[in-house]
């Protein structure tokens, strides 16, 4: 009885998770290019926030590689979405959301293709490079977070690897002990 218990609150769990993506999945459809170019460049000033502050390999995990205390993330990057939303950090807080469904979506081979559909509604953002510096110009107050000049094109124009919407047939491929292993259920269940 107490195992069927656990399995209904873990799967209860999968599925608030999922839900929860879908729903940012969609919102984040609902917006203009622009709004949702202005998000990833806040969203990778986070990113690379998070490594220097944070000391969180954000990039690795969400590329497969294998980072100490992967397990903990999307628990650590939640925490850092609370606080921004305790600070009235609105803007800050749903970019960060981004790596938080990121995070869950890789963590959780079932929410990958969520994880997908969330960086395909992402990419329809993304632009040209005048465009992208436009955007970073527009969030000048960037520059004062930790690196002198914001992130870069480059920087803006990052997709994860594990959810690149446009590349599904390398997300399988998972770096395990320093050698390439492929997902298998059998695989998925050790992970």
């Amino acid at each position: 009885m107490l195992g069927r218990l656990k399995n209904r609150l873990f799967k209860a769990a999968g599925d608030s998770d999922r839900d929860d993506l879908m729903a940012f999945s969609d919102s984040v459809a609902g917006l203009n290019r622009e709004a949702v170019l202005h998000m990833l460049v806040l969203a990778n000033a986070l990113r690379l926030t998070l490594a220097i502050r944070h000391k969180l390999e954000l990039t690795a995990y969400l590329d497969g590689e294998p980072v100490s205390d992967q397990a903990l993330y999307p628990e650590k990057i939640a925490c850092i979405v609370k606080a921004l939303q305790k600070s009235k950090a609105r803007m800050a807080a749903r970019a960060m959301m981004i790596w938080l469904h990121s995070a869950k979506a890789v963590g959780t081979p079932a929410l990958r293709v969520h994880g997908r559909d969330l960086w395909a509604e992402l990419a329809k953002g993304l632009g040209n490079d005048g465009e992208i510096a436009l955007a970073r110009a527009q969030l000048s107050w960037l520059k004062a977070i930790d690196f002198p000049d914001g992130p870069t094109n480059a920087d803006c124009l990052y997709i994860p690897r594990m959810l690149n919407p446009h590349r599904p047939h390398l997300a399988h491929i998972r770096w395990i002990g320093g050698a390439v292993q492929h997902d298998t259920a059998r695989n998925v269940m050790r992970a």
